[in-house]
């Protein structure tokens, strides 16, 4: 008899265990799931972003080519001294 109760405690405590892990394992895939789908918009999310950006180096990249190294880069400077504020310590009334 003594054997009966041994052999029952160690199926109960082997369930309760099984169960345990088996809760575990499914909170650890939920988890695992939505980390992999944030993966997922993050990646879609960058391909667009490259490819936005490969078509402006192409467009730059013509430009260039076109116009220009020299030619495009004054044009940029000149956009730059545009955006400068125009009054350098003048007080006006």
């Amino acid at each position: 008899m003594q054997d009966f109760w041994k052999a029952d405690i160690f199926f109960v405590v082997t369930t309760f265990a099984v169960i345990f892990a088996a809760v575990v394992f499914i909170v650890l895939a939920f988890y695992a799931l939505v980390i992999l789908k944030e993966i997922r918009l993050l990646v879609a999310r960058l391909r667009a972003e490259t490819d936005q950006l490969a078509d402006d180096l192409h467009a730059t990249r013509d430009r260039i080519s076109n116009e220009g190294w020299l030619t495009v880069m004054m044009g940029q400077w000149n956009k730059y001294k545009r955006r400068q504020p125009k009054s350098e310590g003048k007080v006006t009334k």
